[in-house]
């Protein structure tokens, strides 16, 4: 069974992460530095093609020359550049907390399956979630 976008936004999913994100005995900085190691997993070229989700390639104009301007990578680094510029230290702890939930949660994995494998997919899945509910707010209630 695959995380799936209903999964990742499951209220068992948002608990997990609330708890995260409020627990006081991580840091800020630990907690980012947790996140960014964890993040690491889509500079695995064996992994990269999970860093652009498959309907970035169907919509054209997030992609220019073939090569992709919306990655996982680049959405999270964007989330958490827009939270520094705007002083939301909560809400950069969020996707801290959002992105090491995703790598602690073995929910569901296939037998056999690479770790870092389901890691890069479930990313991939809460990058495309979050997108979902930036671009299509009337779609979301």
């Amino acid at each position: 069974m695959r995380l799936s976008h209903a999964q990742v936004l499951s209220e068992r999913f948002r608990q997990a992460v609330e708890r995260l994100s409020e627990d006081d005995t991580l840091t800020d900085d630990t907690l980012h530095s947790n996140a960014e190691a964890h993040l690491e997993v889509l500079d695995d070229p064996s992994l990269g093609h999970l860093d652009t989700p498959a309907w970035v390639h169907r919509v054209g104009r997030y992609a220019t020359q073939g090569t992709p301007q919306l990655t996982v990578t680049r959405l999270f680094n964007t989330m958490y550049q827009t939270a520094d510029e705007l002083g939301l230290a909560s809400g950069k702890r969020y996707v801290s907390a959002a992105i090491c939930t995703c790598a602690s949660d073995t929910h569901g994995l296939r037998v056999g399956e690479p770790q870092a494998q389901s890691l890069a997919q479930r990313l991939s899945r809460l990058a495309s979630a979050w997108i979902a509910f930036m671009l299509w707010p009337g779609e979301c209630n």
